[in-house]
Parts: C-alpha cells; sequence; structure tokens
C-alpha cells in the first residue's frame, strides 16, 4: 500500500495501518518505517478522516433528500446470539452492524422502521439517513414512510 492522502506525515492516513505495539505494519510510507505512531497523530487522523466524510455526506445531501439503506445485511439474530449463518458460514454478531455504522461517526441522524417479519418472527426493517441536523425531518418522513412502506413489504411476503 502506499500513501496517497497528500497531508503531513503527522496526520497522514498510515494511521489506519496501526499494528500491534503503536506502529504501523504492511505499510511502504516512509513513516511506518521510521517511528510508531502516537495516540495524537492517531487522533488527529482519525479527525481529518472524519471530516473529510462530513464533507462527502454534504454533498451528498445537496442532491438528495434522505438515503433509505437496509437496516442490517440479514433479519435479525435470535435473542441472546452472539453469531450467525451466511450461506452456512459462521459469521460473528458485529457483521450485522455495518449499515448502522454507515453515519453514525460522523454524527448524521438515522432512525431504523421495522416494516415485517420473517417465518420465524424476526424483524426485517430499513433504515432512514439525513442530513446534519435533520432529526426532525427523519421523523416526519418516518411517520409518513411507516404505512407506505409495510404495504409494499406485506404484498411482497405475500
Amino acid at each position: 500500500m502506499r500513501c496517497s492522502c497528500r497531508v503531513t506525515a503527522r496526520s497522514c492516513c498510515a494511521t489506519r495501518w496501526r499494528g500491534e505495539g503503536g506502529g504501523v505494519t504492511g505499510s511502504t510510507h516512509p513513516r511506518a518505517q521510521r517511528e510508531p505512531l502516537s495516540n495524537a497523530s492517531t487522533a488527529t487522523g482519525r479527525c481529518e478522516d472524519r471530516a473529510r466524510l462530513r464533507q462527502t455526506w454534504q454533498q451528498f445531501f445537496t442532491e438528495h433528500d434522505v438515503l433509505l439503506t437496509p437496516a442490517a445485511p440479514t433479519p435479525a439474530i435470535a435473542a441472546g446470539s452472539r453469531s450467525l449463518a451466511v450461506d452456512g458460514t459462521e459469521r460473528s454478531f458485529f457483521d450485522q452492524t455495518g449499515w448502522a455504522n454507515l453515519t453514525s461517526h460522523v454524527g448524521l441522524p438515522s432512525l431504523v422502521i421495522p416494516l415485517t417479519t420473517t417465518e420465524e418472527g424476526l424483524p426485517l426493517g430499513v433504515q432512514i439517513i439525513g442530513p446534519a441536523y435533520a432529526d426532525r425531518v427523519l421523523l416526519a418522513l418516518a411517520e409518513e414512510l411507516t404505512p407506505l412502506l409495510r404495504a409494499v413489504a406485506s404484498g411482497a411476503s405475500s
């Protein structure tokens, strides 16, 4: 991997390639060869990453009012379970958090509307993500969309 972040070495994207002991592993970045990253530089790099992501999302929401995503990649897992089988392969419970983690670290509001259930009674839903500070817009939209989406979901499962 090569660094292409074009920012100072102190806050470089190499912070993402941290290895054990605070060093950077698997990197051809010159800084990775010289010294381990400090906690301060790691925090700075993460803040810069979040700032870039916020700008990207802000641009997205200049053209779109909201983003609808699945609530999770599969139906909910049974209460108390810490794993699930996907195509015969055992997967971690935390593999389910991808859609939920899509925007939470940059502070965007989101909510999940439960739409229907599987034959086993486990919920299926959609997530609505909005621009920064649009919490009330999402709540109003969810109130309007819920009956429509549930009608579509129940028609699809019949």
